[in-house]
């Protein structure tokens, strides 16, 4: 017996040593030992008691706070409401700038005729050949519409073509001859919407500037006066 327990001491002070050592330099770590094997409170050899190893509980690593994701604002049935509300007004203060003739043709007419009147590389004779062609292809009530549109935009040109001649005939000898070189241009119908203010602008350029602000002021003044 005597035998028994110099061995279990020798163990016993020989697992604080390590222990204390170790605690020194790395964390301290459980050892299995005598007590592990038998168990807390268990009897050892020949009646000794087995101390009881109080072991701290390792405390759950807590998750990091997620950062607060901010709600997106909603939008709400009004503001919707209002929204298509002025697409709505807008589409149709636009309608009501466009002549009766577009006014009385479908959506995808209108944007033919558009589409025509819009393109810079049609010449101005087939362009206005292929405008009747569509009004008339339209039917009745868009083809009426558009020959009244048309007489109407001619005697509007007369009469301002009317006032500028009136005004041009008092300008300077060198005024007129920029002034009959302009209504050349405007006049010929083979020409493109390009070509025609390419012309128009090397006129502009080949112009001293006296003379070009001499025949401006005049047609301003006869058109807005």
């Amino acid at each position: 017996m005597a035998s028994w327990i110099l061995i279990f001491s020798l163990f016993i002070g020989l697992t604080v040593a390590q222990t204390s050592s170790a605690s020194s330099q790395t964390p301290p770590t459980i050892l299995l030992s005598l007590p592990t094997v038998l168990g807390p409170g268990s009897p050892g050899p020949e009646g000794i008691s087995v101390p009881t190893v109080a072991v701290q509980p390792v405390a759950p690593s807590q998750p990091s706070p997620l950062p607060a994701i901010a709600s997106q604002p909603s939008v709400s049935a009004s503001t919707v409401s209002t929204k298509k509300a002025k697409n709505t007004k807008k589409s149709a203060l636009n309608k009501i700038d466009l002549p009766a003739f577009l006014l009385l043709a479908g959506e995808s007419e209108r944007k033919a005729f558009v589409d025509l009147a819009t393109n810079p590389n049609v010449q101005k004779g087939i362009k206005a050949t292929a405008m009747q062609a569509w009004a008339t292809k339209c039917g009745a009530n868009v083809s009426a519409a558009y020959t009244a549109f048309l007489a109407e935009k001619n005697a509007t040109q007369q009469q301002q073509q009317a006032a500028i001649t009136q005004a041009v005939a008092s300008l300077s000898d060198s005024a007129k001859e920029v002034h009959a070189k302009i209504e050349a241009v405007k006049g010929d119908t083979n020409l493109t919407s390009t070509e025609e203010a390419n012309k128009l602008n090397k006129i502009k350029k080949k112009a001293k500037t006296e003379v070009w602000t001499e025949l401006t002021g005049a047609m301003d003044q006869a058109l807005y006066a």
